[in-house]
């Protein structure tokens, strides 16, 4: 298990659970089954210096993180069945805590891509998006909240995602 951010999700079924670990010094998947404890698979995820916020995909078919490489954070899916991994943002940005649909169509994460300046490395709160796992699209969600946003979760029906903010020094539940 990491040391630092040790993460874990649940598939949809809660029949196994995906952990952020270390192999052999490199980050690595590992799925437990709940019903005996045992490791039923470990996926080294090469070119990724730390795995945090692993989400699974409704299907059970991908396992959607944040992956570290360099200081960087980027958004990756790693597809069961094709044994293979794809990175789904590479930038200079910050994306984080991503969390699957219901329907398995977005992605939403934090990131702080639409309040950060590169240019004059002025970084701004983190605030919502979407992506397609597909096509990669980015759509900000515009919220009324001021200040950072973390932890996107989806509502069950898909339609509402339910997240905290942080306004001066006080943390709120959207």
């Amino acid at each position: 298990v990491q040391f630092i951010q040790s993460t874990g999700a649940w598939d949809s079924a809660s029949k196994q659970i995906a952990v952020a670990t270390v192999t052999a010094g490199r980050a690595a998947l590992a799925i437990f089954d709940a019903q005996n404890g045992g490791t039923t698979r470990e996926i080294k995820i090469p070119d990724v210096d730390e795995i945090m916020h692993p989400t699974w995909a409704p299907d059970g078919h991908a396992i959607c993180f944040s992956g570290m490489h360099q200081g960087i954070t980027d958004l990756f899916v790693y597809d069961l069945q094709a044994n293979r991994l794809r990175q789904l943002t590479k930038d200079a940005f910050a994306d984080l805590q991503p969390a699957w649909s219901p329907d398995g169509r977005r992605i939403a994460f934090s990131t702080d891509r639409f309040t950060s300046d590169l240019k004059t490395l002025a970084f701004g709160p983190y605030a919502l998006a979407t992506i397609d796992p597909e096509s990669g699209d980015v759509q900000q969600i515009s919220t009324t909240a001021e200040g950072k946003h973390i932890n996107p979760q989806w509502a069950p029906d898909g339609q509402s995602i339910y997240f905290y903010w942080t306004r001066g020094t006080r943390t709120v539940l959207g």
